[in-house]
């Protein structure tokens, strides 16, 4: 089907006919510009040679300077020619859209060619439940809500997304078909409030058990060091006096223990010295666990509080919105 609506221009029709009749109840168009005339009149002639591609040309150009709803159908209809459906589709539904001639008759080709079109393409229809929210394809802006008119799509997957000041952008996939038409619901929810941070030092559970047994292994440690060493300064002592005491029984000529340690009369002496020598190396335990212990509890007492930081963001609205692979989650939580 071929289609071809002629534009008036200052009182006169493209070819310089009779102005054409303005329908009742409805306004006239103010003139058109020459240059826009030119065009028109240039794409007129080239579709009406089957020329589309330069009739398109002619026609896109002359839009870009004049929207006017009767340029957009003649452009539809050469992009419907040559197999630019998305394109044609958009500027049909303009023309079903902005034209107020009230001509029924007009508008029902028009109408078919559009569906023609749409059999090609997929159509999306979107709502948002924020007034001026941004409505996005594939990133790509395509208004703001309420969007009224049809948003069309090559066949494909699509990301639909939804943008609003102060609310949390949503977004959901979909996929259509040649001659699919799918409505797409978007509900925003309030953005998250960031709130501040702070930041909480906790001592870690095993410090404080850890360091009072350090101090308290420390604190028998040095104990049983002191003690044993105290010990064995009474126990050298002893010895020492069991030695004087074996001398002065003894002539000078002769040893002290003559038969050695095993010598009945050094017994004694040698029981001391051994337990002597035991409480020392005791007392030297006890200082070496004291130290070491010591040393530990400094290191536990030095070891810094833990730090968490606690977000006080308040973030509790979460939207669910059902789509064609199951239940898409927003919000903050």
């Amino acid at each position: 089907m071929v289609l071809l609506v002629a534009v008036p221009a200052s009182g006169q029709g493209p070819t310089g006919s009779t102005p054409a009749p303005v329908p009742s109840g409805a306004s006239a168009q103010p003139a058109v510009n020459p240059q826009v005339k030119q065009l028109y009149d240039v794409g007129i002639k080239a579709a009406e040679k089957g020329q589309w591609e330069k009739a398109r040309a002619s026609f896109e150009e002359a839009f870009k300077l004049d929207p006017r709803p009767k340029i957009a159908v003649n452009l539809g209809n050469a992009e419907l020619e040559l197999g630019r459906y998305r394109d044609a589709a958009e500027h049909l539904e303009y023309f079903l859209r902005n034209d107020t001639s009230g001509n029924a008759a007009a508008r029902q080709p028009v109408q078919q060619l559009l569906d023609k079109a749409t059999a090609q393409i997929g159509t999306l229809r979107v709502t948002v439940d924020v007034k001026g929210a941004e409505v996005l394809v594939d990133g790509r802006s395509v208004g703001q809500a309420p969007v009224e008119r049809p948003i069309f799509v090559e066949p494909g997957s699509y990301t639909i997304e939804a943008r609003s000041p102060e609310k949390t952008p949503v977004s959901q996939k979909v996929a259509l078909a040649a001659g699919a038409k799918l409505d797409v619901d978007l509900k925003l929810v309030p953005a998250c409030v960031e709130g501040p941070k702070k930041v909480i030092e906790e001592e870690q559970p095993w410090k404080k058990p850890s360091l009072y047994g350090a101090v308290g292994l420390a604190v028998v440690g040095l104990g049983v060091g002191i003690g044993f060493s105290v010990a064995a300064a009474m126990k050298s002592g002893e010895y020492e006096d069991e030695i004087a005491y074996l001398r002065e029984r003894t002539l000078t000529t002769e040893k002290i223990c003559p038969g050695g340690v095993t010598d009945p009369r050094c017994r004694k002496m040698v029981e001391l010295g051994e337990t002597q020598n035991t409480y020392a190396y005791l007392a030297r335990a006890g200082f070496i666990v004291g130290g070491l212990a010591t040393a530990g509890a400094v290191a536990i007492a030095l070891v810094k509080p833990k730090k968490t930081t606690v977000d006080e963001t308040k973030c509790k609205n979460v939207a669910v919105t059902p789509t064609l692979g199951g239940l898409l989650v927003s919000g903050c939580f």
